[in-house]
């Protein structure tokens, strides 16, 4: 079941922002959305972010783990002036207070929190899905095991592991490897990580980059919440579901950031050509936050969605 809240000011169901975000240039673009919530199968609360008229169709925004949707604000907003938009907040995180210490997290009941999204508000299969940064893993896994399907997937700085040579940028080599071993160890691991991350957070957002710094930075308040942030990543860093990708035949783009500093390109063009039809872009004067920042993605976005469409 759904339960609309459509009534509701947007920032105010997202209760793990500090309270001077609500002037942030981030949340105004949140204000986008309407905000539901549903049950997942297994009775795990999922929150439910739309944009656009419903009668349109339906596009579905798969966010990076454990990050909130602001960051899929500002791309949410270009694309619902055609399109349908429908995404959802992690189980886990970004709402820590809300998970429990034995959550399912598995990469499987992600794409599945997707598929129960999609059924609780009829859409049988979404025209196409957009993808950013970790959240490839949840798409991919939901494509490939038949959790759902859909014409066009569109992705935006890949986070994923494949399983051949590329190289990789110094966040990929440190600290995805960690995030494995902090989900093992638990959470005396936890809080290591956790101190030396918020030493090295910069001061009180001055501009939009900081406040994409700082909605970066959520899931480390905690030691608790560090940890399941690591056990969402250590969950993306399964190979077993790449076994077959060379079965995802529809029409696909994968757009990465010149300037991107978290993920290298390799990976990007390596998920390129391992998708039997897609295409690759690069996306200059961008870093990894170009979701959000570029207009040109934005664009790019628009126009591969509506490819092949009648004119609106």
């Amino acid at each position: 079941m759904i339960i609309d809240a459509d009534a509701a000011e947007v920032l105010d169901v997202l209760t793990y922002l500090p309270e001077e975000a609500r002037t942030w240039e981030l949340a105004d673009a949140g204000r986008v959305f309407t905000h539901s919530l549903c049950r997942a199968d297994d009775g795990q609360p999922l929150h439910v972010f739309e944009a656009g008229d419903r009668s349109n169709p339906t596009l579905l925004l798969v966010n990076a783990v454990g990050m909130s949707v602001l960051f899929l604000a500002a791309i949410a907003r270009e694309l619902s002036q055609r399109y349908h938009v429908v995404s959802w907040e992690t189980r886990g995180l970004p709402r820590a207070s809300e998970s429990v210490a034995d959550c399912d997290l598995s990469l499987e009941r992600l794409a599945k929190d997707g598929a129960d999204v999609l059924w609780r508000l009829g859409i049988s299969q979404p025209e196409g899905i957009l993808t950013y940064c970790s959240g490839i893993n949840v798409a991919l896994c939901g494509l490939v095991q038949g959790l759902f399907t859909t014409r066009r997937l569109c992705i935006v700085s890949p986070s994923i592991e494949l399983p051949v040579p590329r190289e990789e940028t110094v966040y990929q080599r440190t600290m995805l490897p960690i995030w494995r071993d902090v989900a093992e160890k638990g959470a005396s691991e936890a809080a290591l990580i956790q101190r030396l991350l918020q030493t090295s957070a910069s001061s009180a957002p001055a501009g939009l980059a900081e406040e994409l710094e700082a909605i970066d930075r959520l899931p480390f308040l905690t030691p608790e919440s560090t940890h399941t942030y690591a056990r969402l990543q250590a969950a993306c860093r399964d190979e077993t579901v790449f076994a077959g990708l060379g079965n995802v035949g529809i029409p696909a783009l994968v757009l990465h950031c010149c300037d991107d500093t978290v993920i290298h390109a390799d990976t990007a063009t390596t998920l390129a050509d391992a998708l039997p039809a897609c295409s690759y872009s690069e996306i200059r004067n961008s870093g990894h936050f170009g979701i959000f920042t570029s207009d040109t993605i934005h664009g790019t976005a628009v126009a591969f969605f509506s490819r092949g469409r009648p004119e609106a």
